[in-house]
C-alpha cells in the first residue's frame, strides 16, 4: 500500500521575498494553449496538476530515498546535487534555500529544480509532496490549492 504524506508551508520571508517572486516570474513558462504536458506517473501528474491549475510551485519526494531528516536551510555551497534527469553534480550557490538530507541537497531554485536521486518512481511506496506559498497575499489561494492536493488519490 502507497503511503504518502503532504507538507505545506505558507513560507514567508519577508527580505527574500521579491528575489523569490522575481526569480519565480522571470523563471516560468505559461503552458501556450494546444500544448500539453506529458505523463510520469501518477502522483507527478498530480502535484504538476496543482501547480499549473493553483499557479504555485509543488514538489515530490520517495522517502525511502532521504537518508535522515529532509531540512529547509542555507546552502553551504558544497552539498552534492544532481538534478532531476542529468548526471553531472551542480551543487547549490553558497547561501541559497534548499531543502537537504544528509547525502546533500534534494530541492533547489523553489522547488524548480528536484534531485535525481529522490524522484517520485512507479515503484515508490513512501511519498512526500509539498508546496510552497512565498506571498502572505496569496494565504487564501494557497489554502485552496492544499486542499485540492490532498483530496487527489495516488
Amino acid at each position: 500500500m502507497k503511503k504518502y504524506f503532504i507538507f505545506s508551508r505558507p513560507f514567508f520571508v519577508n527580505k527574500m521575498l521579491y528575489a523569490f517572486e522575481a526569480f519565480y516570474e522571470n523563471g516560468r513558462t505559461p503552458l501556450k494553449p494546444g500544448n500539453t504536458i506529458g505523463s510520469i506517473n501518477k502522483a507527478v501528474d498530480i502535484y504538476n496538476y496543482v501547480s499549473l491549475k493553483h499557479d504555485f510551485t509543488c514538489g515530490g519526494e520517495n522517502l525511502d530515498q532521504i537518508q535522515g531528516d529532509m531540512v529547509l536551510g542555507f546552502a553551504r555551497g558544497d552539498e552534492p546535487f544532481v538534478p532531476l534527469g542529468e548526471e553531472e553534480n551542480a551543487p547549490p550557490r553558497e547561501g541559497e534555500l534548499i531543502y537537504y538530507d544528509e547525502e546533500g541537497a534534494i530541492v533547489r531554485s523553489c522547488l524548480w529544480r528536484e534531485a535525481d536521486r529522490s524522484k517520485i518512481t512507479e515503484t515508490a511506496d513512501n511519498i512526500l509532496l509539498y508546496m510552497e506559498c512565498i506571498n502572505p497575499e496569496r494565504r487564501d489561494a494557497f489554502s485552496q490549492a492544499v486542499r485540492v492536493l490532498a483530496e487527489r488519490k495516488i
